[in-house]
């Protein structure tokens, strides 16, 4: 049996979360992940559900092994992951250099603001030069594109939860902030708690999340993989998002995962807010 990603959907979170589906079937169905092979039958999210049901369920579902498995779609879950997480990882450690493909611009599409990246499996796992700055307890900040539709977390929730963690200090993972937006967000949170800001390549953010003992989710599947391949952290944040779409089941990636609740702003309401804040 062959499985490919038959479609890249999505930056680094979002690649991570389907090579879990695909590495799930691997493991499974004793099946190779190959590149740039044409599948004869499409794995989507749907039918990854009913396959998911049924194998946490209990059964043994056969698969025919002539065919090629296309993966499409997001198979944002927690509960087969973690069922399988040991052998997830044994596979990464013997595939290292499966490739993580995302979207982005190409020749024949222009319409994205970032380039296509590629990523070796064993990134997943091990930074690429095995040096990485380590933190008690890292705070993930989405902004940039998450401002621009209206889905950011507003800063007063951030504040909030921080102050009832009442930590002495944050490190802040945040992509380089480029607008004076973003920047009036980090200053806001930055008058009330002591801080260290990290923004770097996506790897090395990654591993920062990754290593850290108290781990503070965003919205954003990047952290969320963080948080299922660490070997570190002991305590986990997870916003209490609201569930819109049948893939969306990730909500536990340790035992000891607080879920935290919170409000999103416009972008209008954001700006509002920054400029009369105290």
């Amino acid at each position: 049996m062959k499985i490919v990603s038959a479609l890249p959907l999505g930056r680094l979170g979002n690649v991570s979360f389907r090579y879990l589906a695909m590495v799930v079937f691997a493991v499974i169905y004793d099946a190779e992940i190959v590149e740039n092979d044409t599948p004869t039958i499409i794995i989507s999210d749907d039918s990854f559900i009913t396959w998911m049901s049924a194998i946490l369920g209990g059964l043994s579902l056969s698969l025919n092994k002539d065919l090629i498995y296309g993966f499409v779609g997001y198979f944002q879950h927690d509960a087969i992951y973690l069922k399988y997480k040991q052998q997830i990882i044994e596979y990464i450690r013997k595939h290292p250099n499966d490739i993580l493909m995302t979207d982005g611009k190409t020749p024949t599409r222009q319409d994205f603001t970032y380039d296509t990246e590629y990523y070796k499996a064993i990134s997943l796992l091990e930074h690429p030069t095995g040096i990485i700055r380590t933190y008690d307890v890292v705070v993930h900040l989405r902004l940039e594109d998450f401002i621009n539709i209206g889905t950011v977390i507003h800063p007063r929730s951030i504040k909030q939860l921080l102050e009832n963690i009442g930590a002495p200090c944050y490190c802040f993972v945040i992509n380089s902030p480029n607008t004076e937006l973003e920047l009036m967000y980090i200053e806001y949170l930055r008058k009330y708690f002591d801080t260290i800001i990290e923004s770097n390549d996506v790897l090395t953010d990654y591993h920062i999340m990754k290593n850290t003992k108290t781990l503070i989710c965003s919205a954003s599947t990047l952290s969320w993989t963080a948080a299922f391949f660490s070997e570190t952290v002991q305590r986990v944040y997870m916003p209490n998002y609201p569930t819109k779409h049948a893939h969306e089941t990730f909500r536990k990636p340790i035992t000891n995962t607080i879920a935290y609740e919170y409000k999103t702003c416009s972008k209008t309401e954001l700006t509002e807010f920054l400029k009369n804040a105290v």
